[in-house]
């Protein structure tokens, strides 16, 4: 999580960074701040599918789920995943 606020002193605008942070956040059931990089990420790159997946998943496990719901349900307009996709997907995550 360190070094990710390193890079992000020197690249506050890189989405990627961002998005593997939240990621790093997630593996540490820090959800509310996972939270907060991933719709950071998105307002950065707001075609990042993968962050707006995983902050769907990071919604769920906060118990709010009708956020996550509306943030899977925007997902596949930015680019559709078959549900063996989603599932690998997924499946990084634990």
């Amino acid at each position: 999580i360190e070094e990710y606020h390193k890079g992000l002193k020197i690249n506050p605008d890189d989405a990627r960074l961002h998005f593997h942070l939240g990621g790093a956040y997630f593996a540490s059931r820090r959800n509310e701040a996972a939270i907060a990089s991933y719709r950071k990420a998105l307002k950065l790159k707001p075609g990042m599918y993968m962050a707006r997946g995983y902050l769907a998943i990071s919604l769920g496990y906060m118990g709010r789920a009708k956020e996550s719901r509306a943030e899977f349900a925007s997902t596949p307009k930015v680019k559709p995943l078959s549900a063996q996709q989603w599932g690998y997907e997924c499946s990084l995550l634990f």
